[in-house]
């Protein structure tokens, strides 16, 4: 039988100071590299070193079985190649490619994360582009339509940051904090709330938090949104009806403002989350 049906590749794993080299049976080769990515990722994640008491060691990443999600794949001649581009394509039976593995997630205070190029055309483009070679310098790319690279890099970070929960890309405990914060600051504005209604809002909080944080950064990129601002944004998402929209936008905004005592609006404080919920009982 022709060896091209039993490819096996050697990839070294590495994630913060570990590393492991693991040896993966490929088939044809007529799987992806994000694919290899996630069988490499869950073969790291069931390793353990040996022995009961090295098992408490910050082996496995942030908890045991964790599967973190490759930053990005090298070749041995250095190159990157494109997440749905085939292993044949690259690799030959024994060859060997190195994965590292994300060991945590950057955010910045608002809680949006910041991944590699690799990583986020793994997991966030929905085109397929079979065959393609992703490099840092695209320019040294041949025959890659740079217009299919735009469309794969580029997502609105809603759905960029609703992807990456379900891949456990995120970490969870810091996207919560920042949600159940806003929300116990956003209430002290709001004390008429009754319990059933703020346990709903909540919900939605978690469930659109990414939006809300794209809108206020699309509005007020200096970190603290003005009244025109607010009217601008009340404006572009059909708030109101434009005979209504400078006295309702200005009515929702100067509310929180005089209850915060403050002359802007911002996330963290709380004051935009409220507005909000102000704006709903408006409409």
């Amino acid at each position: 039988e022709n060896n091209i049906y039993k490819m096996r590749i050697y990839v070294t794993v590495k994630c913060e100071n570990h590393s492991r080299v693991f040896e993966i049976a490929v088939g044809a080769g007529d799987k992806t590299f994000k694919w290899l990515s996630l069988a490499a990722s869950q073969l790291y994640a069931a390793s353990a070193p040996n022995g009961a008491l090295r098992r408490r060691d910050e082996y496995r990443g942030m908890t045991g079985n964790v599967e973190q999600h490759a930053s990005n794949i090298v070749l041995s001649d250095g190159i990157s190649p494109h997440p749905e581009a085939l292993i044949c394509d690259y690799l030959r039976d024994q060859d060997s490619v190195e994965i590292n593995l994300i060991s945590g997630m950057t955010v910045d205070n608002l809680g949006v994360p910041s991944l590699t190029n690799w990583s986020t055309l793994a997991f966030t483009s929905t085109d397929d582009y079979f065959g393609a070679l992703y490099n840092e310098d695209y320019n040294q790319i041949n025959n890659v339509n740079s217009k299919q690279e735009m469309d794969g890099t580029t997502k609105s970070n809603a759905q960029f940051m609703k992807i990456i929960m379900r891949a456990q890309m995120l970490n969870f405990k810091l996207f919560s904090s920042q949600v159940r914060d806003a929300w116990e600051k956003a209430r002290v504005y709001l004390p008429k709330l009754e319990e059933n209604d703020c346990l709903d809002i909540q919900d939605v909080l978690y469930d659109e938090w990414s939006i809300i944080v794209e809108m206020f950064s699309s509005y007020a990129p200096s970190g603290e949104m003005t009244a025109k601002e607010y009217e601008r944004m009340c404006n572009d998402n059909n708030m109101f009806p434009d005979s209504d929209l400078v006295l309702l936008s200005s009515r929702a905004f100067n509310r929180i403002k005089k209850l915060a005592d403050c002359n802007t609006l911002d996330i963290q404080s709380g004051t935009f989350i409220a507005s909000l919920i102000v704006l709903s009982q408006i409409r």
